[in-house]
């Protein structure tokens, strides 16, 4: 369940904050610089077979930023940190739903300003359903709906029945979009959605 978010008094306006706001400050202004264009992570379009991902870096190259500009000797204290930016949904892996990092060649890319926690985005359950009913169109065994995922599409199916139909067309109407988007962005644009979702608190049915 999502954590109620605090109403907060700033220049007599009235301003949505969340709960974890100071937590998520320092973890942007670590993030903001890790985005520097001169000295952040190095970030780079990948050329593979016929395509190319852009804004991407490897857990590697993240993992050598956070130890020579943090100062930290231990790796596993960087790999830690590096959890930590990736379960609260600063960064995520292109090519699979998991918010953890590995110390390798794999890839990742920094998540949207907008989708940023401290924004207070809470998606409503219409726009899980449409992300649900869009992961039941791939055809990709890595994009299957793990089994909390299928029971609350089940639940939500029902909660939305008298307008199931629509909601149904609308991710249709998504997914014909989505696919005109190069083969290698799709599954971007899918773990960009899924790690809005799992941050949302909708990991479960329980």
């Amino acid at each position: 369940m999502a954590l109620p978010r605090l109403r907060v008094n700033a220049s007599n306006e009235e301003r949505l904050v969340h709960p974890n706001h100071m937590v998520y400050r320092k973890m942007e202004m670590l993030v903001n610089q890790m985005l520097d264009a001169e000295a952040g992570v190095p970030i780079k379009t990948v050329k593979s077979f016929l395509s190319k991902v852009p804004s991407v870096f490897t857990g590697q190259d993240l993992i050598g930023w956070i130890m020579k500009n943090l100062d930290m000797t231990d790796l596993s204290d960087a790999l830690h940190l590096a959890h930590l930016i990736a379960s609260h949904g600063y960064l995520f892996q292109i090519d699979d739903h998991v918010l953890t990092v590995k110390n390798d060649g794999t890839f990742y890319r920094f998540q949207t300003p907008y989708f940023w926690p401290s924004n207070c985005w809470d998606p409503e359950n219409t726009d899980y359903a449409v992300y649900l009913c869009k992961r039941t169109m791939q055809n990709k065994a890595h994009l299957e709906l793990e089994d909390f995922e299928a029971e609350n599409l089940a639940k939500l199916q029902k909660m939305f029945s008298r307008k199931w139909e629509f909601v149904f067309m609308q991710a249709e109407a998504q997914y014909k979009f989505v696919i005109f988007f190069h083969f290698l962005a799709r599954p971007i644009f899918l773990c960009v959605c899924a790690c809005v979702f799992f941050l949302s608190g909708r990991r479960s049915s329980h």
